[in-house]
């Protein structure tokens, strides 16, 4: 069948867990979608399973069929995020949402639950800190950056938003999903998470009314349009708006915010990469990354969470995956060009970043030249981002 489906939808109560769950048929058969969490889900589920599938049908294209009502201006949010994408490469579908729409009182009324997207990260812990949003909530997804099968990393990571959430006197919900395993079917999580983690969101219309998104790029570094403020609001509802904060600091800012907080020291989670490891592996582009940034503000040795860390022929060797891992690593060579003793690490990534622009440079040329150039198709994200072959 060509778009997506859903489909017996079905809410459930077993002891203390909640559970709601969907099948969705695709291009590549079905899959049955849930979310579990300790917490009561709201009454409007489909706007959560309408979000999952929008994420994937944005590289697939077909219609996304749902016989539940849905919420109006979250249906025309998902139809903008389809055109930005168009706007970005032509060739990208239309996106089509067939289902019946929710308007004024048929929508439950906004929650009165502030809530930060949280994942124990820089990023997160210098929303949740903020003062100024009055956050009443952690709100964490199992399932998103580290998928729900993988118990190694749960377990690390469980004890960790916990404790955050005691210290700093929040409530911490959780959301446990497989949405994780139908995403990675059509495209790449690092190009759409900000949907996947929507939809979670989207189950607790009439109890959470404001979920902060974290920036993870400054202002001065998103491409124009800068697609992250512009797509966040998108996908808020007549029950649930959707903020965009951070994106006034840059990453270095941010580790410098928070870096000498015992909470922070004790319990940053970076790593998404290695599976058998729990806590942060202190090898990956990531958590090599923080380190640096650590090290750059004199911090790294208050860290209990990352192992020694690697020489700087292992920095110069790095290899980046995304074109805004660059504007992360000039910041950070930058900052440690400060310090004497840093400078040899700051050697070592003005290397590795030279030859990552290098390889971005002829990527771009390629993809000019062989996708749009000579009639081919290049499908990009949301975000801009090209979308590689087949996912």
């Amino acid at each position: 069948m060509d778009g997506f489906r859903i489909c017996d939808i079905t809410v459930a109560r077993t002891g203390a867990e909640h559970r709601v769950s969907a099948r969705v048929e695709h291009p590549a058969g079905s899959d049955t979608v849930w979310y579990e969490s300790a917490e009561p889900f709201g009454l409007q589920p489909a706007d959560a399973f309408v979000t999952l599938a929008v994420a994937c049908a944005l590289s697939t294209g077909g219609p996304v069929v749902c016989r539940e009502p849905v919420s109006h201006r979250l249906a025309e949010g998902l139809w903008r995020i389809g055109r930005l994408n168009q706007a970005s490469d032509a060739d990208s579908p239309e996106i089509v949402i067939d289902a019946p729409r929710r308007l004024g009182a048929e929508n439950p009324a906004p929650g009165p639950i502030r809530a930060a997207l949280f994942t124990a990260g820089v990023d997160s812990y210098h929303t949740a800190m903020d003062p100024s949003l009055r956050i009443d909530a952690l709100f964490s997804v199992l399932g998103g950056d580290i998928t729900v099968g993988n118990r190694v990393q749960a377990e690390s990571l469980l004890p960790r938003w916990r404790r955050a959430a005691d210290e700093l006197g929040k409530r911490l919900i959780v959301v446990r999903t497989n949405a994780r395993e139908l995403i990675d079917r059509f495209a790449r999580w690092e190009s759409i998470y900000t949907l996947g983690l929507a939809a979670a969101g989207h189950l607790f219309q009439g109890r959470i009314g404001v979920l902060y998104s974290s920036a993870s790029l400054a202002w001065r570094d998103m491409s124009w349009p800068p697609q992250d403020p512009v797509v966040i609001p998108l996908l808020s509802s007549e029950s649930l708006w959707l903020g965009f904060h951070g994106a006034e600091h840059s990453r270095q800012a941010k580790i410098r915010a928070v870096a000498g907080v015992p909470l922070v020291q004790q319990t940053l989670q970076v790593c998404i990469d290695d599976p058998r490891t729990p806590g942060n592996c202190s090898r990956c582009e990531k958590c090599v990354r923080t380190m640096l940034g650590l090290l750059a503000e004199g911090r790294l040795g208050d860290f209990s969470t990352f192992g020694p860390l690697p020489e700087p022929s292992y920095v110069r060797a790095l290899r980046f995956h995304m074109d805004r891992e660059l504007a992360f690593m000039r910041e950070l060579e930058s900052a440690l060009r400060v310090r004497p003793d840093c400078r040899p690490w700051a050697d070592a990534l003005r290397h590795a970043v030279r030859r990552c622009e290098g390889r971005t440079f002829s990527r771009r040329w390629r993809r000019w030249l062989f996708g749009e150039r000579a009639g081919g198709r290049t499908r990009r994200s949301p975000y801009g981002g090209a979308l590689p072959p087949g996912a």
